[in-house]
């Protein structure tokens, strides 16, 4: 059976230490050799999409605890298109907030980031068989702030939480220590964000 959208449930014994899901080697490699390397200049192909990027991109702007942060629409990033839509009402705000780790190696760069990302869009897809990348933003070098599902996609990250919730997915292996400083503080302008634009409600939970 192919595995379930709904990604982990947060009380499994292993959330702590693993707080995604690990791909087999074999199938990390046959990823990285169908991946392509991510043009500077790359643009969504899917119409909706773009526009969907577009509109957050120009809120970002406007809106002041949004402006201070790195943002990379998935355009800029290069991202596959999902294999369906998983929108749901979010015009109330999620109740909740999950902090994640991708596992597997950091990212250096801007376009070390963008690769990774696309790389895990990929084992998503195509090894977890999920719509698309799990999480709703995925947080990598220096606080860039890449966009994942978005505010108004339903995620793949944890059991029953994912229509009611948003997700970071901070790029790298933090079963032993956190994130460094940095990340942490993109993900607190990222709720902040999400506060401002009421896709967090007041009274959040934090978990992860």
């Amino acid at each position: 059976h192919a595995p379930l959208e709904d990604g982990w449930h947060p009380l499994s014994r292993r959330r702590k230490a693993a707080l995604s899901a690990a791909p087999p080697a074999a199938s990390l490699r046959s990823i990285r050799r169908q991946q392509t390397l991510v043009p500077q200049d790359a643009t969504q192909t899917d119409n909706l999409e773009k526009t969907r990027s577009d509109h957050y991109d120009l809120l970002y702007k406007k809106l002041e605890k949004c402006r201070g942060i790195s943002f990379v629409t998935r355009g800029q990033w290069g991202a596959r298109s999902p294999k369906a839509d998983n929108s749901f009402n979010n015009n109330d705000g999620v109740r909740y907030v999950f902090y994640h780790h991708t596992q597997g190696e950091k990212c250096s760069s801007k376009e070390n980031c963008a690769k990774i990302t696309f790389m895990w869009q990929g084992v998503h897809q195509q090894c977890q068989e999920w719509d698309d990348i799990g999480y709703n933003f995925i947080i990598g070098f220096n606080g860039l702030v890449f966009e994942g599902r978005g505010w108004d996609q339903s995620g793949a990250h944890t059991v029953g939480f994912n229509d009611k919730s948003v997700s970071y997915g901070f790029v790298g292996d933090y079963s032993s220590h956190v994130p460094d400083e940095l990340m942490l503080q993109a993900a607190r302008n990222l709720t902040e964000c999400g506060l401002q634009m009421q896709k967090i409600r007041a009274n959040y939970t934090l978990h992860g």
